[in-house]
């Protein structure tokens, strides 16, 4: 079964704060990636699979129009 960068963060235990500090990011930026508003790059996300302790099969992830879309959803 496959989750969430967001998921697999909070099954490890962190929280958004201590998990951007894996990577160098503000909180804010690492929920933007989580979110799908902005793309992380292959680097960062090696780092915080690791800290995770999940393989890149065993994720998915949300793209900017699921993002989109949910706002839009919001709004209505």
């Amino acid at each position: 079964m496959k989750i969430t960068l967001a998921a697999a963060r909070v099954n490890a235990g962190y929280t958004v704060k201590e998990a951007s500090r894996f990577i160098g990011v503000t909180p804010s930026a690492l929920s933007n990636y989580e979110s799908g508003i902005r793309e992380l790059k292959v680097n960062m996300l090696l780092v915080l699979l690791n800290k995770y302790n999940v393989k890149f099969e065993d994720i998915t992830f949300k793209t900017r129009e699921d993002y989109l879309a949910k706002r839009k959803k919001v709004k209505v």
